[in-house]
């Protein structure tokens, strides 16, 4: 996991805590709240069922503004897990292709060096997209704790990033077969002068 990975990951614990700390602090001040309702009430003469009837219905409204909080910092932690799991497998298939181009530039000694030059250049390139993925997710990361539907919209980023890398992968591999075929045709030249 790179440093920048792990300052994202970071930065969405923070969040998350400060998330949860919020909700908290919503949940006490509404406690307060109805402490503070119920003395005064405990302490009116009149004791009308207009007041009760009031009270109810504050308390009410309070009660559902926290249910709506809970069901909203619950959604809100799926979807971090979501992001979590996406950039982990988005870390793994960065990793296999740095492997594969680091595979392709121990090639430098073969004969034939101007089709490895143009298949280093391509895998330069596809490198470079790659990077350019991963700033993508991190910049998609970054508004995660937007509302929901700014969410929805990340998601969908997300699998355009999702189809970019399975996209880059079948271009390295085409690039891997190339060069396959290139090692194969200077070894046959090799044993052919070696004949």
């Amino acid at each position: 996991m790179s440093d920048t990975h792990f300052t994202t990951l970071l930065n969405l614990l923070v969040e998350e805590r400060q998330s949860r700390e919020q909700l908290e602090t919503f949940v006490q001040r509404l406690q307060q709240e109805l402490t503070s309702k119920v003395d005064s009430v405990g302490n009116c003469n009149c004791k009308g069922p207009d007041l009760t009837d009031q009270f109810n219905n504050h308390t009410n409204r309070l009660q559902n503004e926290l249910d709506f909080l809970r069901k909203d910092f619950n959604a809100l932690q799926l979807q971090c897990a979501q992001l979590d799991k996406r950039l982990a497998t988005t870390d793994n298939t960065t990793g296999r292709l740095q492997h594969d181009m680091d595979g392709l530039k121990q090639l430098k000694g073969v004969a034939d060096l101007q089709t490895v030059f143009n298949l280093e250049n391509k895998t330069n390139h596809l490198e470079i997209k790659v990077q350019n993925t991963e700033q993508s997710i991190q910049t998609i990361m970054s508004s995660a704790n937007a509302r929901s539907q700014d969410i929805i919209g990340l998601l969908n980023r997300i699998k355009a990033t999702d189809n970019m890398t399975l996209h880059l992968e079948n271009e390295l591999q085409k690039s891997n077969g190339r060069l396959n075929t290139v090692v194969s045709n200077i070894n046959s030249r090799k044993q052919d002068v070696l004949a």
